[in-house]
């Protein structure tokens, strides 16, 4: 049988095999990782689940007050940026901003 293969021929079977082995074990490995890092999340556990009523009442309160917050750079405080050499990227778009405000 070999002597009907030649050499090149031998050697890109090998490398085939080579190949294979070398796929099969990467994608084993990630396999195992990806299964690890998902196992490795604990159950879940509500927020003050073992504290007094009160304590319970006010984490909540505080967690739904957290999308209420807001920070909006007017450009007023950017005027003086204008006149240096480098203006920040974001001058443009916080300006645009500004004058829609001042439109609607």
């Amino acid at each position: 049988m070999f002597q009907q293969l030649s050499g090149v021929s031998i050697i890109l079977f090998i490398a085939g095999g080579v190949q294979t082995i070398l796929f099969l074990f990467i994608f084993a490995k990630r396999q195992i990782m990806r299964f690890t890092i998902r196992s490795r999340r604990g159950p879940y556990t509500p927020i003050a689940c073992d504290t007094n009523n009160f304590l319970k009442k006010e984490i909540d309160r505080r967690i739904r007050t957290l999308p209420k917050i807001q920070y909006e750079p007017d450009v007023k405080d950017f005027k003086t940026i204008r006149n240096t050499y480098r203006i920040p990227s974001h001058y443009h778009r916080l300006q645009a901003i500004s004058d829609f405000k001042t439109i609607v």
